[in-house]
């Protein structure tokens, strides 16, 4: 009779905590810890991590010349192209620019 008693306790905590409400969080000065009581807390990414600063990006980009010449999305793209492609994909998807080139500047990105 226990056992069935104890069971029954268990299997209604682990059905309370499996519907608890799913909670983002994008803004990084947001303070979880109360919410972490009543729901389900993640972090999300924020607007700052999905596109390149484009400050950061210029610094690296400007050293060249081909590059200058370039829109500011085809810039972004590339630089966010550094950080997931290959050089390998990097030169057949960009063939105005030089294997060492590409090589340099996925090196410092």
């Amino acid at each position: 009779m226990k056992f069935i008693l104890m069971f029954l306790m268990l299997s209604c905590l682990s059905v309370a905590n499996a519907q608890k409400a799913e909670v983002l969080l994008l803004d990084e000065d947001i303070d979880e810890t109360e919410l972490k009581e009543d729901f389900n807390v993640h972090k999300g990414s924020t607007h700052r991590s999905s596109i390149p600063d484009r400050d950061q990006r210029q610094m690296l980009l400007s050293k060249l010349s081909a590059i200058e010449k370039w829109d500011e999305l085809k810039k972004d793209i590339f630089y966010m192209d550094l950080a997931s492609k290959s050089v390998s994909q990097l030169k057949e998807k960009y063939p105005e620019l030089k294997l060492k080139e590409i090589k340099m500047l996925k090196a410092q990105r």
